[in-house]
């Protein structure tokens, strides 16, 4: 069944609202600024938000900034390249076999070239010297020449019980 733009109202409930007619359009009024209120400070909170996260990721960018410049990129290359020159210098004075101490010479011997091409690089103030180059890491473990490892030595108790 259709309303048919038929209207259903109780007595009681329309004779309220008519004595009461006042009472009703005040409290509309005062919901209606309730409701406005909230509204405007739901938007100033999402506002607020807004700049916050915008100001947060500023100040990550100037960080990342910071981080970047130049000068700031040359300290913490030296500061890695000390760093690696030290441990060399810990490995020759430790009482290691020497083929260790030989790979630390080496890899000290190239962190110092690859500082001086860094100086270079900065010096120019455009790192055009400084080229990427490939780095060839040999196993420790394997013969030279063929590709396959040394035999594991095998202790005396592992002798025994084989």
């Amino acid at each position: 069944m259709s309303d048919d733009g038929k209207k259903y109202t109780d007595p009681e409930v329309e004779r309220f609202f008519r004595e009461n007619k006042e009472m009703v359009e005040k409290l509309l009024r005062e919901e209606k600024e309730i409701f406005s209120r909230m509204l405007k400070e739901k938007k100033a909170k999402y506002d607020n938000s807004t700049k916050q996260k915008e100001k947060a990721k500023e100040t990550a960018q100037q960080m990342m900034g910071a981080f970047m410049e130049p000068e700031v990129q040359r300290h913490f290359m030296m500061m890695g390249m000390e760093f690696m020159m030290g441990m060399s210098a810990l490995v020759q004075a430790s009482p290691i076999p020497d083929m260790f101490k030989e790979m630390a010479g080496k890899a000290e011997g190239a962190g110092k070239a690859a500082a001086n091409e860094f100086r270079k690089g900065i010096e120019t103030k455009k790192g055009s010297n400084v080229k990427p180059q490939k780095v060839e890491i040999k196993d420790a473990g394997k013969k030279a020449g063929t590709g396959t490892r040394a035999p594991k030595k095998t202790t005396a108790a592992k002798k025994d019980a084989e």
